[in-house]
């Protein structure tokens, strides 16, 4: 519950970018009728916002 509360979306913003993504991870676990390729798009993701925020930031 703890990790839910300090996720919850402040702005519109914030609410786009945790519906966009969960909406597909939904979708690819419907699809595939495994978690395995949701966990696994999740991870892309982060690794890919990671990437972007060191490259904009540094």
């Amino acid at each position: 519950m703890f990790f839910a509360a300090g996720h919850l979306p402040r702005d519109l913003v914030e609410w786009i970018d945790l519906i966009v993504p969960s909406t597909a991870y939904t979708v690819l676990y419907l699809y595939t009728k495994r978690l395995t390729a949701s966990m696994v798009a999740h991870g892309l993701w982060n690794t890919l916002v990671a990437i972007l925020v060191i490259i904009i930031y540094s």
